[in-house]
């Protein structure tokens, strides 16, 4: 098992609070939000995604305006405020709390 895979599962199962057996405790079911840096989009937390939705998580991976197969709405106005808008307005379609964001650059 490479290293970064024992990581990977090693903390999804803290956050996911699974235990040493596989069971998953009672409460809530996780949501995990997870964004993509410049150049990428939401595919590229494909792999990520597939574990934790295995563990039980709710996962979404928006693509930012401009990026990614939404690259055709890339213009000189869109930057950070635009992606923070793109985030808030997932969060509210969903009707989400207690997300667990997650992003990388």
């Amino acid at each position: 098992m490479r290293r970064r895979s024992l990581l990977v599962g090693g903390a999804a199962g803290m956050v996911l609070n699974i235990s040493p057996l596989g069971a998953r405790a009672e409460g809530p079911r996780p949501f995990f939000l997870l964004v993509h840096g410049a150049w990428h989009g939401g595919w590229c937390w494909r792999r990520v995604a597939e574990r934790l939705e295995a563990a039980g998580a709710r996962v979404l991976t928006p693509t930012l305006t401009g990026y990614g197969e939404r690259s055709h709405l890339m213009e000189p106005g869109i930057g950070l405020d635009t992606h923070i808008a793109d985030i808030v307005a997932v969060i509210e379609a969903e009707e989400a709390s207690g997300v667990h964001l997650c992003g990388h650059s």
